[in-house]
């Protein structure tokens, strides 16, 4: 090989680098506020494009790693690549964790379900700072190389914060399992379904939209302040119950005290 072919292949295999390189320099993170009432509190959006250069900068880095003329470049490249994989890990856990994190936001945003989910809330409580705070820096510094390089440990960090959402997660699926337990009809209904009723134990409004998915037929009870007194059907019938069913702090048991009046009334 002529020292001339092998000076521009070396200088082409450079200008793809460096334009690679430079083209990092521009990608940004896109953020928006997560809610009109969250002020301050940002989450990723537009993921599809950041994948999308990702995936093109990752096979761009292999295929200069493969060519003949690397060798004068390798560490340079070879130190590319490894920025890339971990900006790739570090999204990968990022998303995965925002998912779930919005998903859990709104669940403990219920003064019940941090009641009695208590170590848990700590639980998310941190993870929620975390990642927060995360964003908040993201919001302030989109470019993502630039904030993985002052993170270094991101990956890891984010791997911690999504073992202790799936731990919440499967912590939440056994309370669940405990109150459908206790009221099997519960059976009936979503996951999501379940947690709105239960978060909004004492809202009765709120949990009468599920009668009819309980209880074959029923559309709505007669609920007072204390107890509950009659059942309408799907077809307008109203039927008082043999006896009123007093309201309990727990939904599910006072619930059960309405199936087993309906029973004794019917």
């Amino acid at each position: 090989m002529s020292i001339s072919v092998k000076a521009t292949g070396e200088h082409k295999l450079k200008v793809q680098l460096d334009e690679l390189q430079n083209r990092w320099t521009k990608v940004e993170f896109k953020v928006k506020q997560y809610k009109e009432d969250k002020e301050g509190v940002y989450i990723l959006v537009e993921l599809d494009d950041l994948y999308n250069e990702l995936d093109e900068s990752l096979a761009a880095i292999n295929m200069i790693l493969g060519n003949r003329y690397v060798q004068v470049m390798r560490d340079k490249a070879e130190k590319l690549k490894k920025e890339l994989n971990n900006l790739n890990n570090a999204v990968e856990g990022w998303v995965k964790c925002q998912r779930d994190w919005i998903y859990l936001e709104n669940i403990f945003a219920s003064p019940e379900i941090k009641r009695v989910l208590q170590n848990d809330t700590k639980m998310f409580e941190s993870v929620n700072k975390f990642f927060t705070q995360l964003m908040v820096k993201t919001q302030k510094q989109p470019l993502p190389m630039k904030l993985t390089k002052n993170q270094p440990n991101l990956v890891e960090q984010l791997t911690q914060q999504n073992a202790n959402l799936e731990i919440i997660q499967k912590n939440l699926d056994k309370y669940l399992e405990t109150k459908r337990g206790i009221f099997p009809r519960f059976y009936f209904l979503s996951k999501d379904e379940l947690l709105t009723i239960l978060a909004n134990s004492e809202n009765y409004l709120v949990i009468q939209q599920f009668m009819k998915q309980l209880f074959d037929g029923l559309v709505k009870l007669e609920i007072t302040d204390t107890d509950v007194t009659k059942m309408y059907s799907k077809e307008g019938e109203c039927i008082d119950f043999t006896r009123a069913v007093k309201l309990k702090p727990a939904v599910e048991q006072w619930l059960v005290g309405v199936q087993d009046a309906m029973r004794d009334t019917i």
